[in-house]
């Protein structure tokens, strides 16, 4: 009996033992420097499949940036000893900020799996590791295949006095994070007003085969004179981790020409002798006196002989004239000139939805560029670091009242009471 139950015992062992557990493995070919994203692949194994799916978990490195991919996770199978696992792997980026050694934790992951026909739920752990990373140079941005490219809205040589000229840089790189990417420094020019946006971070973005980070920085110019200006050529200072030394991704520098604006035409006013002038002038206080007397009494005739239906109609006609797009123009250039930042992002949100846009980001894709260019302004004076006031002469006279254009597009429908 004994050797019958020692049998049973060796033979229910290898199933006792299918047990899920958890992996974990750095990928750093060659040395790593500060500013340089390290791998870290989690592979998680459950005998047969997973009931609930792993749920990694973030954790802290001090001095580091951790941060864990949005891709989808891999899956994968393995037999280890005869028995079948189902395997999820999922990987996390390490960006050290200073040289030394850094311990990455051990990671319990929350996971279900199946047992003698039962769901059962537990943690797997990673084991602990360290990894070592040697002192670089002076250049902190490390990746690989770093490439910079620009892009303008206009011809820079084509400018007249007041136009806005946006140009667009976009860096994108290899094995690397977003937020590590620094800023572009942009170095301001004679005659031309300078704003830049906030940048645009991205990771994960697919180029081919490959995922990719790119950061995006837009910067607006005003042509604030007549001239020739230069815009200083730009050097982007990253550390290549395929060759191990710095590197400098450049583009050069840009001549913009502005020209006068156009004059606008008008009638040249004449000069007259002083005692002409004069003459006018008290002709012309006579005229309105008069007129403003004659005003006067038709009004109190108005009033007492008109009858109510005629007032009714000169009161429609007040009415028409205040809900009218000039009127509200008016008052839209009035608050601008006058009103509070917010109290001109609110009216100009508001006369958005009467002329029919759904935001006022519609309006302004239709709206003049000195405009659009004055709104962002006041966007990023009111939500952002406001390095400029709006300039409320050049908003107020750009501004427009262009009511949105209805769709007539065909309906994909047949008709509902054809003829």
């Amino acid at each position: 009996m004994r050797w019958l139950a020692l049998l049973f015992l060796l033979a229910a062992a290898p199933a006792m033992a299918a047990q899920p557990f958890a992996r974990a493995s750095v990928d750093a070919t060659g040395g790593i420097v500060p500013g340089q994203k390290v791998s870290v692949f989690v592979d998680v194994f459950a005998p047969y499949f997973f009931t609930l799916p792993p749920d990694f978990p973030l954790f802290d490195i001090p001095d580091a940036l951790v941060t864990l991919s949005t891709d989808r996770a891999q899956n994968m199978v393995q037999t280890i000893d005869g028995q079948q696992y189902s395997g999820i792997r999922k990987i996390y980026s390490i960006v050290p900020d200073n040289p030394g050694t850094f311990a990455v934790p051990a990671i319990e992951i929350p996971i279900g799996w199946s047992e003698n026909g039962k769901s059962i739920t537990g943690k797997v752990a990673t084991s602990p590791f360290t990894f070592d990373v040697t002192k670089g140079t002076d250049v902190f941005f490390a990746a690989k295949g770093l490439n910079i490219q620009q892009s303008f809205d206009r011809d820079p040589s084509s400018l007249k006095v007041g136009d806005v000229l946006v140009r667009t840089i976009t860096i994108t790189a290899f094995e690397t994070q977003g937020l590590t990417m620094p800023a572009i420094d942009f170095e301001g020019a004679d005659g031309l007003k300078k704003y830049t946006k906030p940048a645009k971070i991205e990771d994960g973005v697919r180029v081919g085969r490959d995922m990719v980070s790119r950061r995006t920085e837009t910067v607006v110019y005003t042509a604030e004179k007549e001239g020739d200006f230069t815009v200083p050529e730009i050097s982007y200072p990253w550390f290549d981790t395929d060759v191990h030394r710095d590197d400098a991704a450049t583009l050069p520098a840009i001549t913009v020409k502005v020209a006068v604006a156009p004059a606008i035409p008008g009638i040249a006013p004449q000069q007259q002798a002083e005692g002409t002038v004069a003459s006018n002038k008290a002709r012309r206080t006579i005229m309105f006196g008069c007129l403003a007397l004659l005003g006067s009494v038709a009004a109190a005739w108005a009033g007492r002989r008109l009858p109510a239906r005629l007032l009714v109609i000169l009161r429609s006609i007040g009415r028409d004239i205040k809900h009218s797009r000039w009127y509200r123009l008016r008052q839209l250039r009035r608050t601008i000139r006058t009103a509070s930042a917010a109290n001109v992002y609110a009216a100009l949100h508001e006369c958005s939805r009467t002329e029919g846009y759904r935001t006022l980001a519609d309006w302004v894709a239709v709206t003049s560029p000195a405009a659009a260019h004055e709104i962002e302004t006041l966007e990023g004076q009111l939500f952002g670091r406001g390095e400029r006031e709006i300039d409320r002469a050049i908003l107020s006279s750009s501004v427009s009242m262009a009511p949105a254009r209805l769709s007539h597009q065909r309906s994909a429908l047949p008709p509902l009471n054809p003829a």
